[in-house]
């Protein structure tokens, strides 16, 4: 009876670890070249000209588009993921897009760009907490 109990426990582990592989090497197909280049190298881009305007926020606005577009996996596999993950997309991108209309001056320059590096850091502490595997809440 311990041994088909061991086995049984052992089939279940082995069962939740291979579907955590498969899940990541999903997540690393759907995301991995857009969080580890795309959007460093598109937040580069963004500058305050000398009216104090927001440019250069096409790229990051594309990269956060195709985050989204890719992500309807999700919607079928991991609801709660999703629906948080299309959130702070959209979050980033109306930040993007309210700062972009307006003139700003130097101080809330930098209030800006701390906000969206605080936007883009909870962005990429979900993706982690999904790729690793962790239950999101």
């Amino acid at each position: 009876i311990a041994t088909v109990i061991i086995a049984t426990y052992e089939l279940v582990q082995n069962r939740k670890i291979n579907d955590i592989t498969l899940e990541a090497e999903y997540f690393d197909f759907l995301f991995k070249e857009s969080m580890l280049r795309q959007i460093p190298l598109s937040r580069a881009k963004l500058v305050f000209d000398g009216n104090g305007k927001l440019t250069g926020t096409d790229d990051l606005i594309e990269v956060l588009n195709s985050m989204r577009r890719n992500s309807i996996y999700f919607q079928y596999t991991d609801g709660t993921f999703y629906e948080k993950l299309k959130k702070q997309l959209q979050g980033i991108e109306d930040l993007l897009d309210e700062t972009a209309d307006k003139n700003v001056v130097a101080e809330d320059q930098t209030k800006f760009f701390n906000e969206l590096k605080e936007n883009i850091e909870t962005l990429y502490d979900l993706m982690l907490k999904k790729y690793l595997g962790k239950k999101i809440k």
